[in-house]
């Protein structure tokens, strides 16, 4: 595959009118609109990092040939950030980013006028590498981002909970399976109280800790698994828990799939005894919600957590609720969607629609296949949230609500991080 590599003036690229982060536009002015439409602030603060340490060396824009012009085929946040830092008038479409890049630019740095590109003859010759960057982690082939423990440990700043996790991880005490099932947050808040540090011997040294006795701590730590944060909330309840974990018969480590990876929507599952599905026994890639989420504090993780419990219970015992239970957790997730749409300031419709994609690729292809079968796609996904109790025969559908919550969980991902 031919290409060539060579710097070229800012002012010579061209963004891609074609954008997958958007509908197509007709002007290279109506590209800058959207991208910053759709960017935000995040467009003020990757230029804020360009202009004050330059553009990624190790990272350079992919760009195609198409008639004269060279268009950008991968990097067009970049390069919308360049323009916008060379000509802050184009960002006049929203005046709170343009007062954002004004005040960027009375700070110290400088604004790059050359990128080093690599070229392609045409838009398909640059195709297969621009997946690689933006279509998720395809089996291997493309990007793998870090999950919430990788950047900590790059960072070097481990949470007390990942430390405790890599400490009874390293010693065979606890399986990636068993790791799965216990949310981090929780670990770490369970862990920083007093009087748990103080009944399972934990102290500080230097900017670890040392863990003393750690038969207790893997007892509390087995424990917390598939618990909600309710049950260690307060310090009093921490220690109650931590009480009663260590006076109980041992609890067993579950045994690692062969298959298991750290993809919580890939996640794969065996029978228990009774032939029911539990959390960890439903169909790979079925997980509510794609598995555990990381969410930052507030109103829609509170919501989150509390749907993932009732749903579990239901699992548990299908028996103890009616069958209307599914139209209750359908009518939930819509809850929920509103909840987080409202708090990044979007209708319903733009926040399940504008990040659907980006959330839809990293999902392993159990996942993909359960949203393609139920018909959750972005061309419909919008009617589904809004169909509730009064279409009682279709909310009744569990399989197209199970996908509708891992659709929704990626997207939470997206928008509402920890």
């Amino acid at each position: 595959m031919k290409y060539e590599e060579k710097p070229i003036e800012v002012s010579r690229i061209k963004l891609d009118q074609d954008n997958p982060r958007f509908p197509p536009v007709n002007s290279q002015r109506e590209a800058i609109d959207a991208m910053i439409k759709d960017q935000g602030d995040k467009i003020v603060i990757l230029a804020l990092d360009i202009y004050q340490n330059g553009i990624n060396p190790s990272s350079r824009p992919i760009l195609f040939k198409d008639r004269d012009n060279l268009v950008d085929g991968d990097g067009n946040r970049r390069l919308t950030a360049l323009k916008i830092l060379e000509t802050p008038s184009l960002a006049e479409s929203n005046p709170k980013i343009k007062k954002k890049i004004d005040a960027v630019l009375k700070k110290s740095g400088s604004v790059p006028t050359q990128v080093s590109c690599v070229i392609f003859e045409n838009r398909e010759a640059a195709r297969h590498w621009i997946s690689i960057n933006h279509a998720g982690q395809q089996e291997g082939k493309g990007q793998i981002n870090w999950d919430a423990e990788q950047t900590n440990r790059f960072e070097r700043k481990p949470s007390i909970g990942l430390e405790a996790l890599d400490l009874l991880s390293h010693r065979g005490l606890l399986t990636e399976t068993d790791k799965e099932e216990i949310n981090k947050s929780t670990l770490d808040r369970l862990l920083s109280y007093k009087d748990v540090k103080s009944k399972l011997s934990i102290s500080k040294k230097g900017d670890h800790h040392s863990f003393g006795s750690i038969e207790n701590l893997k007892t509390t730590v087995l424990n917390l698994r598939n618990k909600a944060v309710d049950e260690v909330y307060t310090a009093a309840k921490g220690k109650q828990f931590v009480e009663a974990a260590i006076t109980s018969a041992p609890p067993e480590s579950h045994e690692d799939d062969p298959a298991n990876t750290n993809n919580s929507a890939n996640t794969n599952n065996s029978n228990d005894n009774k032939g029911s599905r539990s959390r960890r026994t439903q169909k790979p890639g079925l997980l509510v919600f794609g598995g555990k989420l990381s969410l930052k504090a507030g109103h829609v993780n509170n919501l989150y957590r509390d749907i993932e419990s009732l749903y579990g219970f239901y699992l548990k015992d299908k028996s103890a609720l009616s069958s209307d239970f599914v139209v209750l957790f359908r009518m939930s997730l819509r809850l929920l969607a509103e909840t987080a749409s409202k708090e990044v300031k979007k209708d319903l419709k733009d926040y399940l629609t504008d990040s659907f994609d980006q959330a839809k690729a990293p999902l392993n292809q159990d996942a993909k296949t359960s949203l393609s079968n139920q018909s959750v796609s972005k061309a419909n996904i919008v009617k589904l949230f809004h169909t509730g109790a009064h279409d009682y025969t279709n909310s009744r559908n569990e399989e197209q609500a199970l996908a509708m919550s891992i659709i929704l969980g990626a997207i939470l991902t997206i928008s509402h991080r920890k």
